[in-house]
């Protein structure tokens, strides 16, 4: 080692990157150094693939896939650790174990630091290909042109597969693919980045103020003042600028609700899912959170040369940033409820882990000049003990968290096989008048009372009003999705096969679009699915043909739906996950009156039933007036089209269970004939013709959704005009009470005009009568000195 402060290594010897307090370590050759940063390259890569594996195969509008939101929880838990256990200092924790090292090793595998199994690669070829440049430099280059290099290769090869597959005739690829990628490297590599710019801000004071990451450069001077601004405008553009440029795309799709559609929720999806709806904007904040646990240690000034004074100030700024995202955390809640609020609880436990682990090793670090500590050692050991086993098992706990978090279903699953019993003996029981809740425990109460408080929060913000009926509409249609969600579960369990056959030819249909090759795997996956549903056939499968039955039935909301679900025992999670799959749709239902009761009974109860109730939400203003009475104009022929759009939905219900009946009587006569000695021809004619038949009810139910869509179109073009004569109407209320408040003005303006005008003549009229010595009402001239008429006896106008 030579230079000032022996902070540079000899030739052939060189530090592991972002380790400048480490020894030198000698070089390997050129092949191994290229070796190793390619195998941190295809780290970097099997990472990144690895999330978008994780992203594709998340359904993020089933509650149950939760695994890609708590990977992404564990990987920013991992990047706090880090820096909150890389804050230096003596304080003695940890019994002499490297946990540091440990957090090191973990991060590199992850692609977050240098190579791990060959540490000084990077810096090795820095100095072999590059000698005249500074470590330093080249980490900054490096870390300023990580996203333009990858937004660019990325495209590249975005373009060339995309041409590889319409030459090969398996059509386009679609463009979300590359913003999704993009995406996840922009989330997974921003720690990184950050390393990478922050360099060139850790100073410490030696002989003078010198750069950590090469003591040969002097801090404040004109070249490190250059690298520092570079680094400055890489971290607001990419740190700052990106975090707000997603948080602006998201925004945007928020406004235009469409943040629950199936092309949004497979694009971005791995950024908000798992958020509440009015907090998903939660990941671009967390984003920001890595650069500030990175940035706050290497702030300039925030330094010491005393290694026991820089502990205190890095511990107390983590401290402080950890107190800070931890008060934002506990006061927004921004997870949803899912799974009792696992969630939330898992950010909690990792940010009180990293809150108290700062905590502790800043109060060691001050306790240390104790006199108790410095006299006697025992006591040193029991305090670095206990603090020691507060923050493992704090750590232990998240940890703990996480795998329960992942494996809470599947657990109770079997404990519920095992035992017999489900694991929660409470219950919400459906009935006629309501919900039957039995024997729920406090957690269980908990979750439903903040599911209602959801439900008035959906209600409120959609229609500005709590409807009775509404609200009562709601409740059922939980039940029947929750109801459906199990028969889909049940449907699932028994025939697992067949649905990842079915699954298997979808894919296989959207990887080579029907070309030869996808044809050919189509046929061999029917052949498979032939060969299943005639062993099934076989087996018998009529509880399958009853459950899918079953399901189609609940697949609308009406009276014969629900009556089949009386007396049925759901659990509050199963609502609540039914509350998440819903959303704003909770509210668009009303309350189905007459459950329990035959048809006619139901008939005459909803011709006696009572108009639906409702209390608005807020202050009333003008446009809610108008609204209301555009509203009651047009009610009726609202109604009418709801209820012809209804009736349509139900034809189409009605022409799919022909449909599936059809299908079902297909497949089984297709089983038939492969076992059957039955002559070929007239089975085929059979089958043909259920096959035409098949088109035609297909032809059939084309046509009714069409004209429900249509119906639809009709519909929304009615509320639209409604809305339109809405806002004219209050157009128009304004523009006439401004002529109405002119025209008071104006005739007021007037009357005063014409009363002063009258006074002035009665004025005038008087002089002239008392100049002419003339009585004032019957005209006789009167003498000079007359008080009094002689003719008519009226005063004169001097007595007046």
């Amino acid at each position: 080692m030579h230079g000032p402060m022996c902070g540079a290594c000899m030739p052939g010897f060189a530090k592991p990157i972002g380790q400048p307090l480490k020894l030198c370590e000698r070089c390997p050759s050129m092949l191994w150094c290229i070796l190793g940063v390619c195998v941190q390259l295809l780290v970097i890569l099997g990472m990144s693939s690895f999330l978008m594996v994780v992203n594709a195969l998340s359904d993020y509008s089933k509650p149950k896939n939760i695994f890609s939101i708590i990977l992404k929880q564990f990987l920013n838990y991992l990047q706090m650790a880090g820096a909150v256990l890389s804050t230096g200092g003596a304080h003695g924790l940890y019994g002499g174990l490297s946990i540091v090292s440990g957090f090191e090793v973990v991060q590199d595998y992850l692609g977050f630091g240098s190579a791990g199994w060959m540490p000084v690669a990077g810096s090795c070829l820095i100095e072999q290909l590059l000698p005249g440049f500074g470590v330093h430099t080249v980490v900054t280059l490096v870390g300023l042109a990580w996203f333009p290099a990858t937004a660019i290769t990325s495209t590249l090869g975005f373009v060339l597969v995309r041409l590889v597959r319409r030459l090969m005739g398996w059509g386009g690829l679609d463009l979300r693919h590359l913003q999704t990628w993009l995406m996840v490297n922009f989330f997974l590599y921003l720690p990184r980045v950050n390393r990478l710019l922050i360099v060139n801000f850790g100073c410490q004071t030696f002989d003078t103020s010198r750069l950590t990451m090469d003591p040969r450069v002097s801090c404040w001077s004109q070249e490190h003042v250059v690298w520092q601004m570079l680094s400055w405008g890489g971290l607001f553009v990419f740190s700052v600028g990106g975090p707000l440029l997603l948080y602006m795309v998201l925004r945007r799709l928020y406004k235009s609700e469409v943040l629950g559609s199936y092309r949004v929720l497979k694009t971005y999806g791995f950024l908000f899912a798992g958020f509440e709806p009015s907090f998903y904007y939660f990941e671009c904040i967390y984003m920001f959170r890595k650069l500030c646990f990175e940035l706050v240690m290497t702030l300039p000034g925030m330094t010491s040369e005393d290694q026991a004074i820089l502990g205190r100030i890095n511990n107390s700024s983590v401290a402080f940033v950890a107190s800070v995202f931890f008060g934002l955390h506990m006061a927004c809640q921004p997870y949803d409820n899912r799974d009792y609020f696992i969630l939330d609880r898992i950010e909690t436990a990792s940010l009180r882990a990293i809150l108290i682990t700062a905590f502790l090793q800043l109060w060691c670090l001050d306790t240390n000049d104790a006199d108790g500590i410095l006299h006697v050692p025992v006591l040193r050991e029991v305090r670095n003990l206990f603090c020691t086993a507060a923050i493992v098992l704090l750590h232990l706990y998240f940890l703990w968290l996480v795998f329960y978090a992942l494996a809470r279903r599947r657990l109770q699953g079997w404990v519920a096989t095992c035992t017999g019993r489900d694991f929660s003996q409470g219950s919400v029981v459906f009935v006629p008048d309501g919900l039957l809740l039995k024997n729920l425990n406090a957690r269980e109460e908990n979750l439903l009372e903040t599911m209602f408080a959801q439900m008035v929060e959906v209600h409120a913000g959609s229609k500005r009003k709590i409807a009775f009926d509404s609200w009562a509409g709601g409740l059922q249609m939980l039940c029947l999705e929750s109801q459906r969600s199990k028969v889909e579960a049940e449907i699932k369990s028994l025939d697992s096969v067949g649905l990842t056959l079915r699954s298997w030819r979808e894919r296989a249909a959207k990887l080579f679009n029907h070309n030869r090759l996808g044809n050919l795997c189509e046929r061999f996956i029917d052949r498979l699915e032939d060969a299943y549903g005639l062993l099934g056939h076989q087996n018998g499968n009529s509880l399958l043909q009853t459950r899918q039955k079953d399901l189609e039935d609940l697949k609308l909301f009406c009276a014969e739906s629900l009556n089949k679900l009386l007396n049925h025992e759901f659990r509050v999670e199963e609502l609540q996950d039914s509350m998440l799959c819903l959303g704003r749709e909770i509210a668009d239902y009303k309350r189905i009156s007459g459950l329990g009761a035959s048809d006619g009974e139901r008939e005459g109860s909803e011709s006696d039933e009572k108009p639906d109730l409702a209390f608005y939400v807020g202050e009333m203003e003008l446009g809610d007036s108008a609204a209301v009475l555009v509203e009651r104009s047009n009610a009726e022929e609202v109604k009418h089209l709801r209820e012809e759009v209804q009736d349509r939905l139900v034809e189409c219900h009605e022409l799919r269970r022909q449909l599936a009946t059809i299908r079902r009587d297909l497949t089984v006569n297709r089983n038939r004939s492969r076992t059957s000695l039955i002559a070929q021809g007239s089975i085929m004619s059979q089958m043909e013709d259920y096959e035409r038949e098949e088109e035609d009810l297909e032809t059939k139910l084309q046509e009714q959704a069409k004209e429900a869509q249509r119906l639809r179109e009709e519909l929304e073009a009615k509320l639209a005009a409604a809305e339109g004569t809405a806002a004219e109407l209050e157009q128009k209320l304004e523009e006439s009470k401004e002529e109405a408040a002119e025209a008071r003005e104006t005739a007021e303006t007037k009357a005063e005009a014409k009363d002063f005008e009258i006074h002035s003549l009665q004025a005038e009229l008087r002089k002239l009568l008392a100049a002419s010595q003339v009585c004032w009402s019957c005209t006789t001239k009167l003498p000079a000195a007359a008080k009094f008429c002689f003719k008519c006896g009226q005063a004169t106008t001097e007595v007046l």
